[in-house]
Order: structure tokens, then C-alpha cells, then sequence
């Protein structure tokens, strides 16, 4: 690699830095979209041609485009977008290109040359066509968990080169950082906000599920003093009615969960909260959410009105079909939670 382009990479990687700071010490809120909008403009004006960065989507099995450079940028340039939707079925091509493989792989891919290197076949008159010449695909991780990916395009055969892989894995580390730093000023920014003051739970939990901060409200809504929950397991708040199965592993495996679930105050009054749990940085959680318990005795009221006779008042044969068919299945789930992969500190 040229001296000009080690300082090229390391000055990058000062600037991304410098978005790690900003992230944490934000005066206004600075989400994900705005690091990677502003990523995408600082690749471009220090170091390549062009940047983009995908998600990979799930429900349609591709990588998406949904950030790319928005300074001074030819229209050119811009249109090369539509043909970044990658596809990650294994009978088509272009699943065989950097993309797809940085995905598929959780690492650095290099194209040294796109007109000689046959992974770049299906983009290859395209990327000539406006100047691209080399590429590389870093892997966009979060949590640990790959994402999608962030393209680099230069305007130089050879620009990017395997000895330069160790510096370009360091930069998609530094990324990571910058997400997870991102989620961490989420929490800080909550609390400065009042949201904390004003959500009916608001929890934050370590790793081994110890209650490391906790709500005004959240205290007034359960029942406790600050100085019997923090410390404690969040636990204390769960319900012996409520089959948390879902909510274990989705915690287990470090992911996000949302669902209406039930736990119980001190003096064991139960409490059904819209809930939603996410993962922060250094394997933290937070617990928040409102409480739901008017609407959901509302929606049962209505549940059993729809189901009764209004002649006899007997519940209709259909209703305890179905009542039967809930009270089978919830004692089948229960009867495996026992298989269920949790944390020490879940109940059992």
C-alpha cells in the first residue's frame, strides 16, 4: 500500500473515531441513520470514490442499500444503487459477489481489480462504466452480530490489497464501537429525557439479569423503594401465570423482544405491560414499557361477551373448544420450559 493511502485509511479511521465521541457526547439525539449518513459522506471525502451500506433483510432474503454518501455526489454515481440489491439464493450469481460473501462470511472481502476479478462479473460494466476499479465489502456488526454490509469503491486498480485486510477489519471494529456506543448514549439520553420518569417500567439489567437502574415510576407502578430493587434480579418482577419462554430466548441470544407481558407488583397485583426488552452495549438490557392492564381486562371483557350466550348465559360450544385448545397448549409449552436455553439468573 502507497504511504498516501495508509495516511488516506488512518485519517478515515480518525474521523470515525471522532463519530464514536460525537455519539456518546451528543447534545441533541444521534441515532444509527446519522452515523451511517454521516459515515457514508466521510469515506467519500477522505478516502474513495464512492461508499454504500446495506441491510440484509430477512423476509425477502437480500441485501438492500440504505445509506450512501449525500455531499456532492454525481447523479452517475447515485444510480449505481439499483444495482447493489443483493440476492443471497445460492442459484444466483451475484450471491457468488463481495457482498454477499462479506455477509455470508462475517469478514473483509477485497476485489483488487474489478475488471479481471470473476466474483465482480455481474457489476463489472456497470462499476467501469463510472470509474470503479477496486473494491472493499466490510461486514456492518452489531451486538457481535453481522447486519449488512458497507461497499467501498476506489477509482485505483489495486487501491485495496489483502496486506491492507488487518486495517480495514479494524475499521469495521471501530463501526461496531460506534453502534454499540450508540445504544449506550440511548439510555443516558432516556433518563436525561424523563422518559425514564415517565414510562411505567424502566429497567436496566446486567449481564446476569441484576437490576442496575430502575424508574421513578417503575417504583411507584410496583410497589418497591429504589433500595429493594436495585441489585436484586429483575425476576422479583415476574409472574408465576406468565410463560416468559419467548422473552428467555430472545434475551439469551441477545435480541430485541416486544410483546404485552405479565408481571407482578410487591403486593403480588398482576400488571400486563406493552413490553419491550433491547440489548445494549456491553451485554446490558433494557426493560421498558406501559402498563396495558386496563386495556387488556377490557379486551378480556369483550373476549367474553362475544363468546356467551346472551339467552342462557352458558359460553357457546365453540368458545370452550377453543378455551381447551389454549389450556393444552399453554400446559405443553410449560411442561418444556425446562428445555428452554436462559440465563442463570431465570427462573426455572
Amino acid at each position: 500500500m502507497m504511504e498516501n493511502k495508509i495516511v488516506k485509511l488512518y485519517r478515515l479511521m480518525r474521523a470515525i473515531n471522532q463519530e464514536i465521541v460525537r455519539s456518546v457526547n451528543a447534545s441533541t439525539p444521534y441515532d444509527e441513520a446519522s452515523f451511517f449518513e454521516h459515515l457514508c459522506d466521510i469515506v467519500v471525502e477522505h478516502f474513495v470514490k464512492f461508499a454504500f451500506i446495506g441491510f440484509y433483510i430477512k423476509s425477502i432474503n437480500k441485501i438492500v442499500p440504505a445509506y450512501y454518501p449525500k455531499k456532492s455526489l454525481d447523479n452517475m454515481y447515485l444510480d449505481y444503487l439499483k444495482f447493489l440489491e443483493i440476492p443471497l439464493d445460492e442459484s444466483d450469481i451475484r450471491s457468488k459477489g463481495p457482498a454477499a460473501t462479506c455477509f455470508k462470511t462475517n469478514s473483509v472481502v477485497i476485489i483488487e481489480d474489478i475488471e479481471k476479478d470473476p466474483r465482480m462479473i455481474p457489476w463489472k460494466e456497470e462499476a467501469l462504466k463510472r470509474g470503479f476499479r477496486s473494491s472493499a465489502t466490510l461486514p456492518v456488526r452489531k451486538n457481535g452480530d453481522i447486519i449488512g454490509v458497507f461497499g467501498m469503491y476506489a477509482d485505483e486498480i489495486n487501491f485495496f490489497q489483502e496486506e491492507e485486510r488487518s486495517l480495514l477489519e479494524e475499521l469495521a471494529l471501530d463501526i461496531g464501537m460506534t453502534l454499540n456506543a450508540i445504544k449506550t448514549r440511548w439510555l443516558f439520553q432516556a433518563v436525561e429525557s424523563g422518559l425514564s420518569s415517565y414510562m411505567d417500567l424502566f429497567i436496566m439489567t446486567d449481564n446476569d439479569g441484576k437490576i442496575l437502574y430502575v424508574g421513578d415510576k417503575t417504583l411507584k407502578v410496583f410497589g418497591y423503594d429504589k433500595g429493594e430493587l436495585l441489585g436484586k434480579k429483575v425476576d422479583i418482577l415476574f409472574s408465576y401465570l406468565f410463560n416468559y419462554k419467548d422473552l428467555l430466548e430472545a434475551i439469551s441470544q441477545a435480541k430485541e423482544y416486544s410483546s404485552i407481558v405479565l408481571f407482578k407488583t410487591k403486593q403480588n397485583k398482576n400488571v400486563y405491560v406493552d413490553l419491550a426488552v433491547v440489548p445494549i452495549a456491553n451485554e446490558n438490557f433494557i426493560f421498558i414499557g406501559k402498563d396495558v392492564s386496563k386495556e387488556k381486562s377490557l379486551e378480556e371483557q369483550m373476549h367474553f361477551l362475544l363468546n356467551q350466550d346472551p339467552v342462557t348465559g352458558l359460553f357457546s360450544y365453540s368458545f370452550l373448544i377453543a378455551e381447551l385448545d389454549m389450556h393444552v397448549r399453554r400446559a405443553l409449552e410449560m411442561s418444556e420450559w425446562g428445555g428452554v436455553s436462559r440465563r442463570p439468573w431465570f427462573p426455572r
